[in-house]
């Protein structure tokens, strides 16, 4: 009995730890929206592009697959727009991310202060063909250095439905005079759950007179095993117990 515990418990825990590295949080979609033929509107490394028209040309509901996942901004005229260059200063490095986005996007408009208290009435934008009922991370960037300084963007997950239904991620102010103590600035994040369909749907709340924005967002997700990993546990065992036998 020693020897097989000699033999197999560690092989076993090889196995074991192989399963549980590969069952780890990563990253499912990151997506930068950009502005067509505009040489200031650079994709962030590690970001996927979501190319919106050049200029001020709009849109009706734009969308973009990404392999299986299908991003669908909601909007009758959703355009780009891209602001002066930021400079990147460890830890902050998302310059490219911060400096364009998304424009017009639905949103609630509501009196100043009364965006977290407020239920959004409608989708701004949405993340299709995801596992089913499956828990995920989803962190969004809001931000124009342009216009609207001071003003709050809330962000709701209505997954579940618009109104009651909705729950509130988070608030972001933008500034016209950001400050960056790393790559997380002027974001929300928190955990969210896709319906039986393998959809995620979003809303924003904002003060009177001021556009939907989103610069991107990120979706993590927990990778679940390969078969090939289970596999190769049940490969150890094997292996083990042919060095027992051998042995003998």
């Amino acid at each position: 009995m020693k020897v097989l515990n000699s033999i197999l418990l560690p092989l076993i825990a090889t196995g074991a730890l192989a399963a549980a590295s590969s069952a780890s949080a990563a990253v499912i979609l990151a997506v930068d929206f950009n502005q067509t033929a505009n040489a200031n509107s650079i994709t962030e490394t590690g970001f996927s592009t979501f190319a919106l028209p050049a200029g001020n040309g709009t849109i009706a509901n734009p969308s973009q697959a990404f392999g299986d996942i299908t991003v669908n901004l909601l909007g009758l005229s959703v355009s780009s727009r891209v602001r002066n260059a930021i400079a990147d200063n460890a830890p902050f490095t998302y310059n490219d991310l911060y400096r364009d986005f998304a424009n017009q996007l639905i949103v609630t408009s509501v009196a100043a202060g009364l965006q977290t208290t407020t239920n959004p009435t409608a989708h701004a934008f949405t993340i299709g063909g995801l596992a089913a009922s499956t828990t995920y991370n989803i962190r969004v960037w809001t931000l124009d250095t342009g216009f609207n300084n001071g003003a709050v963007t809330a962000w709701y997950n209505t997954t579940a439905g618009t109104g009651a239904s909705s729950v509130l991620l988070g608030a972001i102010t933008n500034s016209t005079a950001p400050t960056f103590a790393d790559n997380n600035a002027y974001s929300v994040s928190a955990s969210v759950t896709s319906d039986a369909t393998g959809l995620l749907r979003f809303g924003a709340v904002t003060q009177n007179g001021v556009s939907g924005v989103i610069n991107g967002f990120e979706l993590t997700g927990t990778v679940v095993p390969e078969p090939s990993t289970y596999a190769l546990m049940g490969g150890v065992v094997v292996l083990a117990i042919a060095a027992l036998r051998r042995r003998r």
